[in-house]
């Protein structure tokens, strides 16, 4: 069995869990194994150096696990990261991404309002 990274800052939902056993992997969450990478990924830096000193930690980090699931932290930090793997000259690793479908509900109030439910119920993983 080999180990995916699960990097989402949400617990898994259980047809997730189910769905990368499946594939037969063992989820280690970053969180545990490394909870400072984590809370620093996920309230990630807004200047562009600690942004890419930040990628590059992580992205050295991701490199011990065949398979990542992702994102976590901001669209920068995520691309950051990306381009420190291209850079590396990597091998091929699984990339996993969660994929929803959104469903939106309207619900009329009393009071005449409309309270907007917005659910995302898991679909698949893409995997890059």
């Amino acid at each position: 069995m080999e180990i995916i990274l699960n990097t989402l800052q949400h617990q898994l939902q259980d047809n997730q869990i189910i769905e990368l056993l499946r594939l037969g992997y063992e989820i280690i969450n970053l969180r545990e194994v490394n909870p400072e990478l984590f809370s620093r990924l996920a309230n990630s830096p807004s200047e562009e150096e600690e942004i890419l000193e930040l990628a590059e930690e992580f992205a050295d980090f991701i490199l011990n696990f065949p398979a990542v699931l992702l994102p976590l932290g901001s669209p920068a930090v995520m691309f950051a990261t990306a381009m420190q793997l291209k850079d590396l000259q990597t091998t091929k690793k699984n990339f996993f991404f969660a994929h929803s479908i959104r469903i939106s509900e309207d619900v009329p109030q009393p009071d005449g309002t409309i309270k907007k439910i917005q659910i995302f119920k898991h679909e698949k993983f893409l995997v890059l």
